[in-house]
């Protein structure tokens, strides 16, 4: 299949800003300490250990700063041991501490270094006296990577731990997501031993207090800790020169001793010499001078740098206050020039409805000192952080205007915080943005998965907007994942009960009284204190709409005005619509279904997705313009149209209409000019009347089904709401065709003429993108629901994505078998495929007795017969007129799944006065082609294709109703259908 360049542009497009994410996830921070060994004394152990495991104790601090991934620490007491423990196992770092009898710790070293050329290997030192004797052995051969000392605290293992992770992954996260560096420039093991554990402590768990804050999913959860700002330690003048040269690009800050070595000499003012050197190419930079001697601070303060005093007693605390104020992890403190408060922003919500209020004054001040930056900077959003430092008060005319473009930085980050993504309940996301809103934890079910992933889409490539004349978008969706559903049947004790009772009313009942979980209700509550548009209600189970078994039409869906003036009334009628969608799961239709598929019902779980109705209200009736179901595949092509153009079906109104089988008007959308009717059988066959929801029924009892909320409208109901303008046209006998000006006299037709012909909407062009690029993602030809919004601004709603599969195996129908048979069926309009020998029975509607007016007892009649075959265990043909499972009992036989469930082959045939299109595009339909139940099409009339009544009414019958009847085959039956040809025949005997 030759695919479309500009679809492949978008996919490509979506799956580049996805993976993102995922790539960042994967490839950042590649190396992991995970296997910690110690080699220490006994003694030296139990010192370290206080008496407890160390690597409990490790686990612990991990713990409190929200890392779960703490390395296991083995500890051995010899060399042998420990060179047979790195020979073994996959050590990330070792630590030695100085007496070990077997080994001097320098030897040590290089003896890991022939077994493991890049091991990490630090030394730890019990005290600062130990330092004597380590300047003893400076000058001989190691490969000692780090001296630490142990003071007392197990902060030092992860210190070290996340130095040499910082160490070994910077190059990589810098060039990967230019991941800030923390430039650190120290000399002494005893200082940055004491001041690495304070800043890796305050980092990590500030950057875990952003994530609570700004209330990530987990992926960016992830990420976030991943982009934390990493530290890097330099000890002398000549590496921190290198490290800044290295790393300038991505330097948040520089924090540095103002004595350290220089020219393999100490110097007194290495440090003030590396801080000049480094403002001259980035003079912005954020710089904290440390020092023990207290007479430096005044060096500082000529510097207008920070200062912090290295021996001070609140070194702790300074460390905290430098990070969460200083680096900008805290909240944003608005203060004036006098530094005095002004207000507070602690998290980007707060900070872009505060910037509009805050004094100018304040404002400028801020920018000024490029605090902004800074504090975007803290929360990983580099790009605008640095745009934001290169700007200057200058460049904008006004601080009104500095305020307006920080407001819009928010809120972009807001918005890319969120785009595409499924976002956890909290109340400033009810009614904003294209979110998905998660209302309770748990799968999201079949729909909920194939909606977020149209939003996902959507949100991640252009396609919202790719069509010139309309958007495209998905309604404004809420999901109650399926952890609800488990604790509702739980608490309730309601799965017994629901397997085991036949009475599906008596079920339905039992729900509607039963309990949601209480903190489901408490968020409904908030959520219709904010949202007072009518909803659908949708059933989301974790079965529904996989590739196998889509369990179209099986589930419910309830749509509720929502607009009660009683809010207590408004409540229940929305949980009511949960329970109901819930009880679904265990109806009749759903239990017969699960034993034709073979699953097991206690197995389902069922999600709720909640929908904005997608309409307008007119004359108390709520509904869209139109809405339809469109497919990447036909089943019945004409004229030069090809099966992967596709089909679309569409009405006026809501889609109950089109998924229920009725005079829906269907189209390709690659060729919509191409009439599929006559003018004389869309007079007979156009749609005459349409659904809506009912504004003016505001008491209602959902458990008399999902319509009763819905009002039969009809087309001059239509008309008095102006819904007509661009889908329906008048026969004008005159002139004998169809006229798109309403005001012709004449009968009307819903035939979207100045939208498939004269483009007043681009329904083609959509349908057409979107089938080729859901198609193109899912890797199987698809199905969508719609709805459109017509106006000023159109919008195109996309309701439901799902698998559409074509059980098309390798199966021909070899023409030596069509030699010398007698056929009693023959069709060129079949699906299904295989040969099918099994069938000894045939249950069909007697042609002379049809009545289109009885349709419904006709279906009484069926489901005696399925149910007495089904018990006997014998699969049966099925034949009938009209369109089989249709809700319009004047289309055909209004049959439900488990009213024909035995039925191995289905054929629907025309008679003279009774000619109906197929069953595409309803949920009927949809099960049984996906199931491979055989479905053969005998239009009437038609040379090529026919029933042989003849050879039928032969047969011996076994029982008569008034409509129906059942026929024994002795011989047997066999039917060969060829899904890729739509050829199917049916002869007696095997």
């Amino acid at each position: 299949m030759k695919k479309n360049a500009m679809n492949d542009h978008e996919l490509e497009q979506y799956e580049q800003n996805l993976k993102i994410d995922s790539d960042v996830n994967r490839e950042l921070s590649p190396f992991k300490i995970r296997e910690i060994l110690l080699v220490a004394t006994l003694y030296d152990s139990y010192t370290l250990e206080q008496e407890g495991l160390l690597s409990d104790m490790l686990f612990k601090e991990y713990f409190k700063i929200s890392l779960a991934d703490a390395p296991r620490i083995t500890s051995v007491y010899s060399k042998t041991e420990a060179l047979e423990v790195i020979k073994e196992k996959n050590i990330d770092l070792v630590i030695l501490t100085m007496r070990i009898d077997d080994f001097h710790p320098y030897e040590m070293s290089m003896s890991i270094r022939e077994i493991e050329p890049d091991l990490p290997v630090f030394l730890l030192l019990n005290d600062n006296t130990d330092m004597k004797i380590v300047h003893q052995w400076k000058d001989k051969p190691n490969a000692i990577d780090k001296i630490f000392i142990w003071n007392g605290d197990a902060k030092i293992f992860l210190a070290m731990s996340k130095y040499m992770e910082d160490l070994k992954n910077a190059e990589n996260d810098t060039n990967l997501a230019s991941v800030r560096i923390i430039l650190l420039v120290e000399d002494s093991p005893v200082y940055y031993s004491k001041y690495l554990p304070l800043l890796y402590r305050e980092i990590i768990r500030q950057t875990h207090c952003l994530i609570l804050e700004e209330k990530f999913d987990e992926t960016r959860k992830i990420t976030r800790y991943k982009t934390r700002p990493k530290v890097l330690l330099a000890s002398t003048y000549e590496q921190a020169v290198e490290m800044y040269e290295k790393y300038k690009d991505y330097l948040m800050c520089l924090i540095t001793d103002s004595r350290f070595p220089k020219q393999q000499e100490l110097a007194d003012k290495a440090g003030i010499s590396l801080i000049e050197k480094i403002r001259e190419t980035t003079p912005q930079l954020f710089i904290l001078l440390q020092s023990s001697e207290p007479s430096t601070a005044q060096l500082a303060t000529n510097l207008n740098i920070s200062f912090i005093l290295k021996n001070s007693e609140t070194l702790s605390s300074s460390v905290k206050d430098f990070v969460t104020n200083d680096l900008g992890f805290g909240p944003f403190v608005f203060r004036n020039a006098k530094r005095e408060v002004i207000d507070q922003a602690n998290n980007m919500e707060e900070f872009e409805k505060k910037i509009e209020t805050i004094p100018d004054q304040s404002v400028l001040y801020h920018s000024e000192r490029n605090d902004f930056s800074t504090w975007f900077m803290a929360r990983g959003e580099f790009k605008i952080a640095e745009s934001l430092r290169r700007m200057k008060v200058s460049d904008f005319e006004s601080s009104k205007d500095i305020k307006y473009h920080l407001s819009n930085l928010s809120k972009l980050v807001e918005y890319k915080k969120s785009k595409g993504k499924i976002i956890n309940f909290e109340d400033r996301y009810l009614t904003e943005g294209h979110n998905i809103v998660r209302l309770f934890a748990g799968a999201l079910g079949g729909k909920g998965r194939g909606i977020a992933f149209i939003n996902s889409l959507l949100q991640n490539s252009a396609l919202e907007n790719s069509v010139s004349g309309a958007s495209i978008r998905i309604p404004k969706t809420f999901i109650i994942g399926t952890d609800s559903f488990d604790q509702f049947m739980e608490n309730n004790d309601l799965l017994q009960y629901a397997i085991s009772q036949e009475d599906y009313t008596s079920i339905k009942q039992k729900f509607l009284t039963a309990t949601l979980p209480q903190e489901l209700e408490n968020k409904i509550k908030l959520l219709l204190k904010k949202v007072k548009h009518p909803l659908a209600v949708r059933s989301s189970a974790v079965f529904e709409d996989s590739i196998s078994h889509p369990f179209a039409g099986i589930y419910e869906t309830y749509i509720i005005p929502n607009a009660n003036y009683d809010f207590e009334i408004r409540l229940k009628q929305f949980t009511d619509a949960v329970k109901m969608v819930y009880s679904s799961v265990y109806s009749d239709v759903a239990k017969t279904y699960f034993d034709s598929i073979g699953y097991k019902i206690e197995e389902e779980k069922m999600a709720v997705v909640v929908q904005k109705l997608v309409g307008k209200e007119a004359n108390n009736r709520f509904y869209p313009s139109f809405s339809g179901v469109a497919q990447s595949y036909n089943y019945y092509p004409i004229s030069y149209i090809k099966h992967e153009d596709g089909i679309a079906v569409v009405a006026l109104g809501l889609g109950t209409y089109v998924v229920d089988g009725e005079r829906a008007y269907r189209f390709c959308p690659k060729h919509p000019k191409i009439d599929f009717y006559t003018p004389e059988d869309l007079l007979k066959n156009s749609q005459n009347y349409f659904w809506a929801l009912d504004m003016s029924k505001s008491n209602f009892d959902l458990s008399q089904g999902e319509n009763i909320t819905l009002i039969k409208s009809t087309l001059e109901q239509a008309e008095q709401d102006n819904s007509l303008q661009d889908i329906a046209s008048v026969w004008d006998w005159q002139n004998n065709k169809f006229s798109t000006y309403l005001g012709t006299k004449g009968a009307k037709v819903i035939n979207f003429t100045n939208i498939l012909k004269y483009n007043s909407f681009p329904l083609s062009e959509i349908l057409t993108k979107l089938l080729n690029v859901f198609k193109l993602a899912l890797g199987t030809p698809v199905e969508i629901e719609f709805a459109v919004e017509m106006g000023k601004r159109p919008i195109f709603y996309i309701l439901q994505l799902k698998p559409f599969v074509r059980n098309f195996e390798d199966y021909e129908i070899d023409s030596e078998e069509l030699k010398d048979r007698e056929f009693f069926i023959l069709t060129e309009q079949a699906l299904g495929n295989g040969k099918v020998e099994d069938i000894k029975d045939i249950v069909y509607v007697l042609p002379e007795n049809f009545d289109k007016m009885a349709t419904m007892k006709i279906a009484s009649e069926v489901e005696y017969f399925n149910q007495k075959l089904k018990n006997d265990q014998k699969p049966y043909l099925l034949i009938g007129p009209g369109r089989w499972g249709t809700n319009e009992h004047l289309l055909g036989i209004p049959v439900k799944w488990n009213q024909i469930s035995g039925a191995r082959t289905i054929v629907e045939y025309g008679m003279k006065d009774f000619q109906i299109d197929p069953s595409l595009g309803s949920h009927f339909f949809h099960n049984i082609t996906t199931l491979n139940i055989g479905y053969l099409t005998i239009p009437y009339n038609q040379e090529k294709d026919f029933i042989n009544w003849d050879i039928i009414k032969q047969l011996p019958e076994v029982e008569r109703k008034n409509y129906c009847a059942h026929l024994e085959v002795p011989q047997g039956m066999t039917i060969l259908m060829d899904g890729k040809k739509g050829l199917a025949a049916a002869y007696l005997g095997n």
